[in-house]
């Protein structure tokens, strides 16, 4: 992308990606303040593919797409009100 992306701050992508519009990396630290869930939920969940797989940036740093953090949110609520 030729830019540092800093965690939690919108990064516009180029147009030929298969990604359309911002896309806002978050770290596990602020899943876990946003969500009150623990580090070993998210990685069980994770296992169980109940949760978001994090994007793996170059030079070990773990990300999440917010986007997908937030609908996995929206269908907890959702199977909750079924």
């Amino acid at each position: 992308m030729g830019k540092n992306i800093e965690a939690g701050k919108p990064a516009t992508l180029p147009n030929n990606s298969q990604v359309n519009g911002d896309v806002r990396f978050v770290k596990r630290k602020h899943i876990e303040d946003v969500f009150d869930i623990s580090r070993s939920s998210i990685y069980r969940m994770m296992t169980d593919k109940s949760f978001p797989e994090p994007i793996y940036l170059p030079g070990g740093g773990v990300r999440w797409i917010w986007s997908e953090v937030l609908e996995w949110a929206k269908q907890r609520i959702n199977a909750r009100n079924s």
